[in-house]
């Protein structure tokens, strides 16, 4: 078993659809369609909306994890990455490890 696939079980297991305050953000992970889940880490902006840091949709199969996009409104230029290029493969399993343990991080 991966350690991505270990770190999204436990993810699962510790955060849902409410969003929950920890020291720096919101957390939340939700399934939006059936084995596809959008793990999302968001700051609040200066008139108290939601700014995702990223969020990250992955799509969950018996080959395991692939995450398929990228959405990040804090930064500029925004991100809106898709899954269609090897470069852009390489981007979001990097950054969909990064999030997985910023959520790992998290709670320990």
């Amino acid at each position: 078993m991966s350690e991505n696939l270990i770190l999204f079980n436990w993810v699962l297991e510790n955060f849902n659809e409410e969003k929950e305050f920890i020291k720096d953000g919101y957390y939340r992970v939700r399934e939006v369609l059936d084995n596809v889940y959008d793990i999302d880490f968001t700051v609040s902006g200066p008139c108290g909306e939601s700014i995702l840091h990223p969020q990250i949709r992955v799509e969950k199969s018996d080959e395991g994890l692939v995450p398929i996009q990228e959405f990040d409104t804090f930064v500029t230029p925004v991100i809106f990455m898709k899954r269609d290029s090897k470069e852009n493969e390489a981007k979001l399993d990097q950054a969909f490890t990064e999030l997985l343990k910023k959520f790992q991080k998290a709670k320990n």
